[in-house]
């Protein structure tokens, strides 16, 4: 088993101005070397200065039932790292890919998917959040917290759009077959969907939370319009392999989001936009996406 320090132990963040405007920066290992898994590091800088990370721990990922969610804080009065301590562990099941985003309301998020059955396709995406989480040592005091279940929008209408021309050619015309099957399984559906990159916070308030699900390679974002109180979901960002959306908000405000390659080589950043603040987007390319009609279909 590799030996793991996480890959946030790396972290770089300034810590001074020097000449020129230039940052001065510097790296620490939040703990030392060890043989469990640590992987899918998430970060954020709390009102006081303080750093606040989570990542999850085990002996494995999705196979491993002993996986947990830990987090450890960077003091800015000492500039160490606290020890590590637990954030949430669901007993039974792994608990992975993590986040976490403080908000406009300096309100701390905690996002994960426990996964059901040990496969990516099985997750249930989970939050929790809180206001009290400026202790200098342990956990935030969590307010509340639940489940994100999400139904997402035209996901047969779009699947078929973008696959149904290739059924029965030779080569992708299988997996199209299979991507328009799964389109219309209620249950493969509306689960595995998941998180790996921060939340964006619109002008309006509305939070866009990304997802993806590996059962289809494609995104999605869990919209919220009250705060958090409920989400519901977008359009599926379709595409031939595109995972892990980061979202940006361009100055038009256009959103993009830039997706890891999950099909075969040669690998490519995936790019969709939205112009209805989340809810519909383009088909995912690696080439400069094309605008399409919205429509409320």
């Amino acid at each position: 088993m590799r030996l793991s320090a996480l890959i946030l132990a790396l972290l770089v963040w300034p810590t001074a101005t020097v000449a020129r405007g230039q940052a001065l920066f510097e790296s620490a290992l939040i703990f030392p070397l060890e043989h469990w898994h640590n992987h899918s590091s998430s970060i954020v800088e709390l009102p006081n200065g303080d750093l606040f990370v989570a990542w999850f721990h085990g002996s494995g990922e999705r196979t491993a039932d002993d996986v947990v969610i830990r987090g450890a804080r960077w003091i800015r009065k000492t500039g160490q790292w606290t020890e590590p301590f637990l954030l949430a562990d669901t007993p039974g099941f792994p608990d992975t890919n993590c986040v976490v985003y403080l908000d406009s309301k300096e309100r701390l998020w905690l996002f994960w998917p426990v996964i059901v059955a040990n496969q990516w396709e099985s997750a249930l995406m989970k939050y929790r959040v809180s206001t009290d989480h400026m202790q200098t040592d342990g956990p935030p005091r969590w307010e509340r917290g639940d489940n994100i279940l999400l139904i997402p929008r035209h996901i047969a209408e779009r699947t078929e759009e973008v696959f149904g021309p290739f059924v029965g050619q030779p080569g992708i015309g299988p997996r199209a077959s299979v991507q328009i099957a799964r389109a219309n399984d209620k249950l493969f559906s509306r689960l595995g969907w998941f998180t790996r990159n921060h939340p964006v916070e619109l002008a309006s308030g509305r939070m866009l939370v990304p997802m993806y699900s590996d059962g289809y390679s494609y995104g999605i974002v869990a919209i919220s319009d009250d705060g958090g109180e409920t989400f519901y979901a977008s359009e599926p960002i379709v595409g031939f392999g595109s995972i892990q959306p980061a979202l940006a908000v361009r100055k038009d405000g256009e959103s993009v989001a830039y997706m890891r390659d999950n099909g075969p080589p040669p690998k490519r950043i995936h790019t969709a936009v939205s112009e209805d603040d989340g809810l519909t987007w383009s088909t995912a390319t690696s080439r400069t996406p094309a605008r399409r009609a919205r429509c409320d279909r």
